[in-house]
């Protein structure tokens, strides 16, 4: 559709970069070659101590869109940050550098936003593990069209996911936005902020698998760490509390995956108690379960078991503590 393309606004691609060598060819092909053509292509190397930044400034100097940032290693979070200060895009975009586009991504998501007036456009995505693609519907049945109410309530209740890289936005979304940085899971403590109803009047949802995520084992989606058990936690948490805040009226809608995220990070921290950060936060963690247990009306989204355990903290903090230090001790001895 090029010839629709002759007044089309600029869209920023923001790419952060740090040891994927093996990858980022594939993933910025993926762009660069995209039938939407006004581009600008931030590539930030997060001080990659591979061969990814040599390979970004390949690109760079073949395409005149692609600009490449080198800074030194900060995380994830930094790097979007920096790519959000230098964007002059009307539209933008986070991906991630070990995934890929299909060629038409940007097109459909650009115009399905202009046919709608929407603000933001979110796209279905495939699953890509070993060398099979898995579609997976971010939001099965229902409207392609929310408004920025509905949409704000489908992301603080968990049913839309918090991934940045299949929403492309209106730049002005991202204004007061940034990813915090030195934590996992920064895409639930921010991206819902673009959801805001004051700021995001409409979304458009496009019913087709644009987007390739492929299951890295040694991402921090899928990282057992204690640090990201907590990170998990405090990532939902910081939602929660921004919703009683501003927001009361949906947190029985919102609670179920903190209530969820705060227990898991409890019970972690109760078995691992000299551990970092638990040991130092142990007793907030619990105020914080006890304070889910009371959000609670009805617990949709919880199974009975989950809902037991979180009554029985808010009921008898230090029984609970006893009971489920010696159930894990039972547990290790029958391994």
């Amino acid at each position: 559709m090029k010839e629709n393309q002759a007044k089309a606004p600029l869209v920023s691609v923001i790419v952060p970069v740090y040891g994927v060598e093996r990858y980022l060819r594939q993933c910025l092909d993926s762009v660069v070659g995209q039938t939407y053509e006004n581009l600008e292509i931030l590539v930030i190397d997060d001080g990659s101590i591979d061969r990814s930044g040599v390979i970004a400034d390949e690109y760079a100097r073949k395409d005149q869109r692609v600009q490449v940032i080198h800074q030194e290693n900060a995380g994830l979070s930094a790097a979007r940050n920096t790519g959000l200060a230098k964007a002059t895009g009307e539209y933008i975009i986070c991906i991630d550098s070990d995934d890929f586009l299909r060629t038409d991504m940007l097109e459909k998501l650009y115009f399905a936003m202009e046919e709608t007036n929407s603000d933001i456009a979110v796209c279905d995505y495939c699953r890509l593990e070993g060398e099979r693609q898995i579609p997976v519907s971010i939001l099965p049945g229902g409207s392609n069209l929310l408004s920025g109410e509905e949409a704000f309530r489908e992301i603080m209740a968990d049913r839309l996911s918090s991934h940045v890289w299949n929403k492309l936005c209106r730049a002005k979304l991202y204004k007061d936005v940034r990813f915090p940085v030195g934590q996992a899971y920064e895409d639930i403590a921010a991206t819902f902020r673009l959801f805001l109803p004051q700021i995001c009047r409409q979304v458009c949802y496009v019913r087709e698998s644009l987007y390739i995520y492929r299951i890295n084992l040694s991402g921090i989606s899928l990282g057992g760490s204690s640090r990201n058990i907590y990170d998990l936690y405090q990532s939902f948490f910081h939602r929660l509390r921004y919703a009683q805040q501003y927001y009361p009226a949906i947190l029985p809608e919102c609670v179920a995956p903190v209530a969820l995220s705060s227990l898991s990070a409890y019970q972690y921290g109760l078995t691992h108690p000299q551990e970092e950060p638990f040991c130092s936060h142990l007793a907030q963690m619990e105020q914080d379960v006890r304070a889910c247990a009371r959000l609670m009306q009805g617990g949709k989204g919880i199974s009975w078991a989950k809902k037991i355990q979180l009554r029985l903290v808010s009921w008898n903090a230090g029984g609970y503590r006893r009971f489920y230090r010696l159930l894990h001790k039972m547990r290790n001895l029958l391994k």
